[in-house]
C-alpha cells in the first residue's frame, strides 16, 4: 500500500502517484469482512452497519463482504463514493453494482439539501438502471458523496 512521507496514513491524493519520491510502498495485512465475521461473530447475529472509508478501495472492501451482503447479514452500508479516488468509472460502477445486486437501496448524503428539497432522482434510490447516470451526476456535483445503503428487507 502506498504511504506519503509526511503523513501517517495512506489517505491522501498525493499517495495515488507512486512515481513521487515521497511516496513509498509498505506491506499491510488485509482481512476480509466475510472472514472477520466468520471468525468472530455468530452466524445469526446481524450487522447493523458496515461503514467503509478506504480512500478508493471501497470496491475491494465490498468484494470482501460479498457473502454477508448477499445473505442480508448486513442491514446497512455507509460507503464513501469518490470517483477521483476510485480511479476508474468501471470501479465506481462496480461499487454501485455490488450494492444494488445485493438488494440494497442507496441514497447519497453529501448533497442532501439542509432545508429539504429533492435528492438525486427526486429522492429515489440508486438502481441498476440509474447507476451510470448517478455516477455521472456525482462527478458533475464535484466528485464526492457518501452513500447510505439499506437492505431491502429492512423495515419491509
Amino acid at each position: 500500500m502506498a504511504f506519503h512521507a509526511t503523513r501517517d496514513d495512506f489517505g491522501c491524493f498525493a499517495c495515488l502517484d507512486g512515481r513521487k519520491a515521497e511516496v513509498s510502498a509498505r506491506p499491510v495485512e488485509v482481512y476480509t469482512v466475510d472472514g472477520l465475521l466468520d471468525a468472530h461473530v455468530p452466524p445469526r447475529v446481524p450487522v447493523a452497519l458496515l461503514k467503509t472509508d478506504t480512500q478508493g478501495h471501497e470496491a475491494h472492501v465490498l468484494d470482501g463482504a460479498a457473502a454477508a451482503l448477499r445473505a442480508a447479514r448486513v442491514r446497512a452500508v455507509l460507503v464513501e463514493f469518490d470517483p477521483r479516488l476510485l480511479g476508474r468509472r468501471a470501479t465506481g460502477l462496480r461499487v454501485l453494482a455490488t450494492l444494488v445486486g445485493a438488494r440494497f437501496w442507496c441514497v447519497h448524503l453529501a448533497f442532501a439539501p439542509a432545508g429539504g428539497g429533492a435528492l438525486w432522482g427526486g429522492g429515489a434510490p440508486v438502481t441498476a438502471a440509474t447507476a451510470e447516470a448517478f455516477y455521472d451526476w456525482v462527478v458533475a456535483q464535484g466528485g464526492y458523496t457518501d452513500l447510505l445503503c439499506v437492505h431491502q428487507s429492512v423495515g419491509g
